[in-house]
């Protein structure tokens, strides 16, 4: 392959890939694999990338020629590089490139969770009791990060508390684990936090199965380990939300 047929390619590619992050966050679930307030940045970053690629193929290709000749044979390497794909077999990335774009992202659930060790995000930030979400948390991860902290755990310990998530794991006839995916930057990051509910014994789940459940916060003490707990919970069955990840709240 020449190195000016190859540079071409080059180009295209990165196009089409910037292409593909804006589509993606266009259709608003580019939160599912970075942090909402990068999710603007990155769909930016992704259109000024594409313009600065269709610029350096402007002028690396056609310096000095007019501006219709330009775009003419802009069009020309588009439909030229679409017939070499098709003789050389690059339509198979192109058409995964394009099922990354149409398929809908999965949110990571409990065979992802069992993989990484549940984390208390909270254990090094002795400031949580200032926290703005302190007296109503509504995140598995703060709630988890109250009960186990010394200074708050009292305060929040007996008092009704609403969470969501995905059943990660039935103990029994009488528990469960409710869990979600915590993303500080991005889905690479991702750990799991969770928390042990009381289950009635009438009350069937699944695995996976995303519910809602209102409880009192407890922190069960062992010999070994200290324990976030919901007792006397309600569940109720719910679908799968918007953004199934949760995000700490530093404020």
């Amino acid at each position: 392959m020449e190195k000016r047929e190859l540079k071409r390619i080059q180009y295209f590619a990165a196009s089409l890939l910037c292409l593909a992050i804006f589509s993606v966050g266009a259709r608003g679930n580019l939160a599912f694999f970075i942090h909402p307030r990068y999710s603007l940045f990155t769909v930016l970053m992704s259109l000024i990338s594409f313009g600065v690629l269709l610029l350096a193929v402007f002028f690396y290709e056609y310096r000095g020629k007019p501006t219709k000749v330009v775009f003419s044979s802009y069009i020309g390497l588009i439909c030229d590089f679409l017939k070499m794909a098709l003789s050389k077999g690059v339509w198979i990335i192109l058409l995964v490139l394009l099922a990354l774009v149409i398929l809908e992202p999965k949110p990571l659930l409990s065979s992802s969770a069992n993989n990484k060790r549940s984390q208390n995000y909270w254990q090094d930030y002795e400031n949580i009791k200032f926290a703005s979400w302190s007296k109503n948390p509504t995140q598995i991860n703060e709630v988890v990060g109250l009960l186990l902290s010394p200074d708050t755990s009292e305060l929040i310990s007996g008092k009704n508390i609403k969470l969501s998530g995905f059943v990660k794991e039935i103990n029994g006839s009488r528990e469960f684990t409710l869990a979600r995916f915590v993303v500080n930057c991005c889905a690479v990051d991702a750990n799991p936090t969770q928390i042990k509910v009381a289950l009635n014994e009438d009350t069937k789940l699944n695995k996976d199965s995303w519910v809602e459940v209102e409880g009192v916060a407890i922190l069960k003490l062992t010999a070994t380990i200290s324990e976030p707990s919901l007792g006397e919970a309600r569940i109720r069955q719910i679908g799968e939300p918007e953004m199934p990840y949760e995000y700490l709240r530093f404020e």
